[in-house]
């Protein structure tokens, strides 16, 4: 079946618009640019999931990332050119405060992790790919005091 591509209605072409000439006036877009409008962020984190698959990564390091993804970015219907600094810190906020399967909110080596997943897909992957013209995660710095790794804990105690 074929997709049917464009807008559905006249405010998300205005919305678009309007992103774009704020991007064009900050400087965040090049006129003449080229942007995938219609690609959402499902789409190009299932495409990066075949990437990953092609490269030769394990199937269950793939699955690791991928849910890394979908944690950091909840609404998957949302296009990759309306993805800001404002909404990735957003993002990145609510993913803090949100509670996992515990109870308890993610801890700082997760939501970190989750954060720099994003940044890596966003940079390595979309931008390189030319879906994005830049990072809106590059400004972004993670919260939180990440844990000892397991040499550093063996080297205090050993101290």
């Amino acid at each position: 079946m074929r997709r049917k591509r464009g807008f559905r209605t006249r405010g998300e072409v205005e919305a678009f618009l309007a992103r774009v000439r704020e991007e064009l006036a900050d400087g965040k877009r090049e006129s003449g640019a080229v942007v995938a409008i219609d690609v959402t962020v499902t789409s190009a984190v299932d495409d990066y999931g075949r990437h990953l698959a092609e490269k030769g990564n394990k199937p269950g390091r793939i699955e690791d990332r991928l849910y890394s993804l979908r944690s950091f970015f909840t609404d998957g219907t949302v296009l990759l050119s309306a993805l800001t600094p404002t909404r990735c810190t957003a993002n990145y906020a609510d993913l803090r405060s949100r509670q996992t399967r515990t109870g308890k909110p993610y801890a700082v080596d997760s939501h970190r992790s989750m954060l720099a997943e994003a940044r890596m897909l966003l940079k390595w992957y979309l931008v390189a790919k030319g879906w994005l013209r830049s990072n809106p995660i590059e400004t972004i710095e993670g919260k939180g005091r990440k844990g000892a790794t397991p040499s550093e804990v063996i080297r205090a105690i050993l101290v």
